[in-house]
């Protein structure tokens, strides 16, 4: 009879439906990448690493382009740098090539403003020679002066930071200058 035909059809259209929504795969929330490391905890986000550090009672969230496992191997070489007085002046060589300015640019800002944060650390952009406009009105530092406190950044190999008194080198070729100068961020 048709109304019996009727039932079974609707019934098993909606078993169909109710097994359909116990067995069908979810798509729940993306996992989020995560890692620990020296006891930190490390999320990625989009393509940074965010964890949170603690200085003194206050804590602080640093965001930086590689893990901490991508930085291992950046050689350091030289004796631990001792900074005397304040500020740290980050500095770069206004002659290196164009193509390079916008890594310098980039490793410059991240390393200020995660050393003015996390640190408490005045900062102050700086040029080793006064050949442009630019560096006119800046400050003119180099790793040699003495009673200063210095960060030069160039964007050449080998990746690696070196350590001297006064100042920390950090170089790298492009995108390695800044697997460098997070390496010295952690």
């Amino acid at each position: 009879n048709k109304s019996t035909k009727k039932f079974i059809a609707i019934a098993s259209i909606v078993l169909l439906i109710i097994l359909a929504a116990l067995f069908w795969p979810r798509s729940s929330e993306p996992k989020k990448e995560t890692m620990i490391y020296n006891n930190y905890e490390f999320q990625k986000i989009g393509n940074l690493w965010k964890t949170t550090v603690q200085v003194g009672p206050q804590e602080y969230e640093l965001i930086l382009r590689y893990n901490p496992k991508e930085v291992e191997n950046v050689s350091v070489k030289g004796k631990e740098a001792r900074f005397k007085e304040p500020p740290i002046y980050i500095t770069f060589n206004p002659e290196e090539e164009q193509d390079n300015m916008k890594y310098l640019a980039l490793a410059g800002a991240e390393l200020s403003q995660s050393i003015a944060r996390a640190l408490g650390k005045e900062v102050e952009a700086a040029c080793t020679q006064n050949t442009t406009d630019y560096c006119q009105n800046i400050s003119i530092v180099n790793c040699g002066d003495e009673n200063k406190s210095v960060i030069y950044i160039t964007a050449k190999g080998p990746t690696q930071i070196l350590l001297t008194e006064n100042c920390i080198t950090l170089q790298g070729e492009k995108m390695e200058l800044l697997r460098s100068t997070d390496s010295l961020l952690y």
